[in-house]
Parts: C-alpha cells; structure tokens; sequence
C-alpha cells in the first residue's frame, strides 16, 4: 500500500473516536493491503439465511397478526425490527437488540440463502474478486460469524462490521446510513458489493462510483447510481461470468 493511500485512508472520518486497537481499523486495513480492489459482500438475507433463523424464534416469542406470512412482510419492509406491529412494542426491539448484542445460539447453525454457495464458486473460479464483507452485526457476533462463514466453505476475507460504540446494537436505520457511508468510503478499496437491502442501497451517496449487485430485485431501485438487480444468486453468477459487473 502506497504512503498515500495508506494516509487516506487512515484520515477517514469513519475513524474518528475508534481506538487503534479496534477490530474495524483492523479490517480497513486489511482490506486496503489487499492484493487489488474487488467487490464486497453482504451476510444477512445474502449468504447466511437470517430471516429464517429468526421467523421460529419470532413467532413463538412475539405477537403478530393472524396469518402474518413473515418472510414476504420481510422482503418487503427489509427488517424485522421496522415492522409496523413490531415498532412500538419496547418488548420485542429489546429482545431483537439483544439477538443483535450478544451471540445467540442460531448464529452457528444459520441456514445457508438458496444458492449462496455460489458466491464461493465465483470467487474459486477467479471470476469474482471479494475484497470482503460488510455486515451491521455487532463486534461480539463476529467470531461466531467468521466461523459460520468457516463451516460453509466460504472465502477467508476481512468482516468489516458495525463498532456498536458504547455496546449498543446499530438501530435499522442508523445500521443501515452507517453501512452505506463505509461502501463509500471504502471505494476504490472496494469497488462495489452485493448487498439484498434496499435502504442500505438507498442511503448510498449520489456520487457513489462503484457497482451494487442488488440480490432479491427484479428492477433497479435508483438510477443515478449504478445498481444491478439480480433476482437470484443464479443470476448474479450469470451477471458475473460475462464480466457486466465490472462494466
């Protein structure tokens, strides 16, 4: 890494009251030596299966209206703790921070999102190049991460997640602006990422230069940047072999 690079990187506000010792100004620095710039990846609801991890837990737990079908009303508000039945109950945000704070049981037997295997495949093949992953998850969850990324065969790569500063859980919406700030940030350490949440896309900067693969779209949810729907990791696979992702 060049003495430029490296003091520009390090200038980046989003260093600003993180201590040197922190695993995220580690994880920066990582993925600024990396050997060249490639795409990030996303881990909820992109690789790992969370929504189905949560929908048992979350049904036994908390109420809900009949005949909720949870995952469709995930896909299409993008997080359980924005749902409306869900928003004013203290209850139920206490206990999905807590999920989010600590390291429950689930994050190790995490079921795999149909066809995410595909993500290692691509980057086996040399077709893709993953500088890393970007997940809102808090620092106490990342070892059992990295594990569960371990046991699924997926890439070794530098997890670049959420400070949580003073031990407490991003909100949905303070989560989802922090992750868009660091996928600007960071390019062209990371010239773009696949990434299944809308609002983290929608948060991006107008000005933003990279590339989003957006999994689960049918359709571009912005125009002034560049987004790409892909509905399926098929489709992504199909994206990435013809080389359109760098285009």
């Amino acid at each position: 890494m060049t003495k430029e690079r490296k003091e520009r990187l390090m200038s980046s506000s989003l260093f600003a009251g993180f201590p040197s010792t922190s695993d995220l100004r580690e994880a920066l620095l990582l993925l600024a030596n990396a050997d060249g710039p490639g795409f990030l990846s996303d881990i909820d609801a992109t690789v790992a299966d969370v929504v189905g991890a949560w929908i048992p837990i979350l049904t036994e737990l908390l109420p809900a209206p009949k005949g909720l079908d949870w995952r469709a009303h995930h896909a299409e508000i993008g997080s359980f703790q924005a749902m409306p039945h869900l928003v004013g109950n203290a209850e139920a945000q206490a206990f999905m921070a807590r999920m989010m704070l600590n390291e429950p049981p689930h994050f190790h037997t995490m079921p795999l999102i149909e066809g995410a295997e595909t993500l290692s495949a691509l980057v086996n093949k040399g077709l893709l190049s993953l500088a890393g992953y970007c997940t809102v998850r808090s620092t106490p969850t990342i070892c059992a991460t990295r594990g569960w990324l371990e046991s699924r065969s997926f890439p070794s790569r530098p997890i670049i997640h959420h400070p949580d500063v003073g031990n407490e859980p991003a909100s949905y919406a303070k989560g989802n602006l922090w992750k868009a700030q660091m996928i600007a940030a960071l390019w062209p350490y990371a010239i773009g990422i696949i990434e299944d949440s809308t609002s983290v896309i929608m948060a991006l900067p107008a000005d933003y230069p990279g590339t989003v693969i957006h999994l689960g779209a049918y359709k571009p949810c912005r125009s002034d940047i560049r987004v790409i729907p892909c509905a399926t990791w098929r489709d992504v696979a199909k994206l990435v072999s013809s080389g359109n992702h760098l285009s």
